[in-house]
């Protein structure tokens, strides 16, 4: 049977080759684990991003209608303040 030293918690351990291996499997899986992560939270950033802007346009285009519809009802009244005048 393989057996190894290693330094964990300030103190050596021997470790036999089936712990060993699941070692490197452990490590192996929280370094793929932070890559992830990572990846996970560069696109959460853009989904964010996106729908800030998606946000953006939609005020935006409520803003337009509902100057359009002042604009409209401003040019409504004075067509009918001007027929009372008449």
């Amino acid at each position: 049977m393989f057996c190894s030293m290693m330094f964990k918690n300030n103190t050596w351990v021997v470790v036999n080759g089936d712990l060993l291996k699941q070692q490197h499997a452990l490590e192996e899986a929280e370094s793929q684990l932070s890559l992830h992560q990572k990846r996970l939270s560069e696109i959460e950033s853009k989904i964010r991003s996106i729908l800030k802007e998606d946000e953006l346009q939609v005020f935006l285009a409520a803003k337009s209608t509902y100057l359009n519809a002042f604009s409209q009802k401003k040019l409504t009244c004075k067509v009918e303040h001007n027929a009372y005048q008449q």
